[in-house]
């Protein structure tokens, strides 16, 4: 066996990989002990092989037995890929996960989704998924979201038509407050924030020509969403274990998700948490990654998260 179909044979690959992890010499017998029947052969093959890439290794006898020795500095290889590139590169991703399953391919996989996990923000999959969801409001409040959401993009003034009034102004988010979604924005008459529900507004038209820079930051802007929240009293610290983080949206749209904040315990499980609405957009959310996370806190999310599944289940046998 040579060339490529050396390194696709299974046996070949988890040598090469348990080398690779190695961490100081080891004796060729206790090396041996990791795997099921393994030969002297296929070791001094895999070794071989990697010398020809000038990796530090080799086996040389101590007090008249053979050790796998490393003989310096084994540096990682670092790929730097720009955004359009790593967009490219998760593209072939599910032909990845196609393969038929080996070691070899087995490794790639795991190592797409270990980046893939800590760049979450630029997940191809999440952002394809969300361009295809279904309307969330009915027509025609589908048509004035869809000008919200390129007016954000943009950054462009609008001019929102109420029933009584109209008014200029700066947007900054569309999220849902009290199950309804709702426009954030600054007004740019008397430079304040504004919030209008989509029950209220009629029509929105684009003022491009209009040259008008932000009064509010980011932060500011959460301050006020913050205290609309505390006016209405719906808001819970959500906490959850994520056992698959590279298959989790965990910025899902219109929700405002509150100084988010991931860390992991003594386990090695990843735990998220960050201030929410508790609402049936909330639970539907979590409905759609409840495979691969779990409720920690508080129990009241998680006993309401369970009668809304229950729901679903009954709507779904009505």
């Amino acid at each position: 066996m040579t060339g490529i179909k050396k390194i696709i044979s299974d046996r070949f690959w988890n040598v090469l990989q348990e080398i690779d992890n190695l961490d100081s010499d080891c004796p060729l017998e206790l090396f041996k002990e990791r795997f099921d029947e393994l030969d002297d052969e296929t070791v001094f093959e895999v070794v071989t092989f990697l010398k020809k890439f000038e990796y530090p290794i080799t086996i040389k006898k101590k007090a008249g037995m053979p050790w796998i020795t490393i003989t310096g500095e084994r540096k990682p290889v670092m790929l730097e890929m720009t955004f359009s590139n790593w967009i490219a590169l998760q593209a072939h991703v599910p032909f990845v996960r196609d393969l038929e399953e080996t070691s070899f391919q087995n490794n790639l996989k795991e190592c797409l989704q270990e980046v893939e996990s800590r760049y979450p923000h630029y997940d191809l999959s999440r952002a394809i998924e969300s361009k295809s969801k279904l309307s969330i409001v009915p027509f025609p409040k589908q048509e004035i979201l869809n000008k919200l959401n390129r007016a954000n993009a943009s950054s462009e003034v609008i001019l929102i038509s109420l029933k009584d009034k109209k008014y200029e102004c700066y947007p900054h988010k569309v999220i849902y407050i009290d199950s309804v979604l709702t426009f954030i924005g600054e007004e740019t008459g008397d430079r304040c924030l504004v919030s209008f529900s989509f029950d209220e507004i009629e029509d929105i038209h684009d003022n491009r020509d209009r040259d008008y820079h932000a009064n509010f930051s980011s932060t500011e802007v959460e301050d006020f969403i913050y205290g609309i929240r505390t006016i209405t009293g719906n808001e819970e610290r959500l906490v959850l274990k994520v056992t698959a983080p590279e298959k989790v949206d965990l910025k899902p749209d219109y929700q405002f998700l509150g100084n988010p904040y991931m860390t992991t315990n003594v386990d090695g499980d990843f735990i998220w948490a960050a201030s929410v609405e508790v609402s049936d957009e909330l639970f539907a959310w979590l409905h759609t990654i409840c495979g691969h996370v779990e409720i920690l806190d508080p129990e009241d999310i998680k006993k309401q998260f369970l009668d809304y599944l229950e729901g679903q289940e009954s709507k779904k046998a009505a």
